[in-house]
């Protein structure tokens, strides 16, 4: 296979994301969640929930709302005085459509996109606010899973039949918890490490494990590798770290 090695993904037109998870459950992501997204550009491609639906009125703008999957996406412009505006979004799920209008209608945007304590049902609290790029939100809708911008390193390898990309960023929890939850991945325990596993989101041959270590946050994704060799590519990289 031939190497290409690259930076993670752009920084440009940065998103925020804020998640809102259980943090006292033993697994946050296997209760209902809330996330607020702040976009800076109105980029229809990669904002998912952002055209279609049904209309309800958020903050006195015309907001759509869409099921994603299991999600329940409310999705408004933020800024309508030019044509590449803003963009705000909450996700739910595991939620009722209607307690997710709630919590749109109690969203801020901003660096820090929230979602105030009034809007938020149950035990819902901040688990933590990570950056995005445009890219990473299109690579997303290809790969299954989103990669939170970060300072890190990536490289690629591509042969006639295969390809294999491996991710390293900085930073472990929560960037883990925001990967498993945009994928919608299952945690599952190897010899020495959990990981979370992606399999068939894009297509049958597409396989990605993501997992923590040493403070940093390491994604390996492949197109055409059997489990079998992808356990053997993931057993030398924990050997050689």
């Amino acid at each position: 296979m031939a190497a290409e090695a690259r930076p993670p993904r752009a920084d440009t037109g940065d998103g925020r994301i804020t998640l809102y998870a259980d943090s006292a459950a033993p697994d946050p992501l296997a209760e209902p969640t809330l996330a607020a997204i702040s976009w800076p550009a109105d980029d229809t491609g990669s904002l998912p929930g952002s055209s279609g639906g049904r209309t309800v009125w958020v903050s006195g703008h015309r907001a759509t709302v869409q099921a994603v999957g299991g999600d329940i996406w409310v999705s408004w412009p933020t800024w309508t005085g030019s044509p590449d505006g803003g963009r705000m979004a909450v996700v739910g799920r595991g939620l009722r459509e209607a307690g997710v209008i709630a919590a749109a209608r109690n969203a801020i945007g901003g660096d820090q996109p929230r979602i105030k304590r009034s809007g938020r049902p149950g035990n819902l609290r901040p688990v933590g606010t990570v950056r995005t790029s445009a890219e990473s939100l299109a690579w997303a809708g290809a790969r299954g899973y989103l990669f939170p911008t970060a300072t890190g390193v990536s490289q690629t390898w591509t042969g006639a039949t295969a390809r294999l990309d491996v991710t390293v960023t900085r930073g472990g929890p929560p960037a883990d918890l925001f990967i498993r939850w945009s994928s919608g991945g299952r945690t599952v325990q190897f010899a020495g490490y959990s990981a979370t596993v992606v399999d068939g989101q894009a297509d049958a041959g597409s396989r990605a494990r993501i997992w923590t270590d040493r403070g940093r946050t390491i994604a390996v994704h492949t197109d055409g590798v059997t489990p079998a060799q992808l356990d053997e590519i993931i057993a030398d990289l924990r050997a050689n770290r």
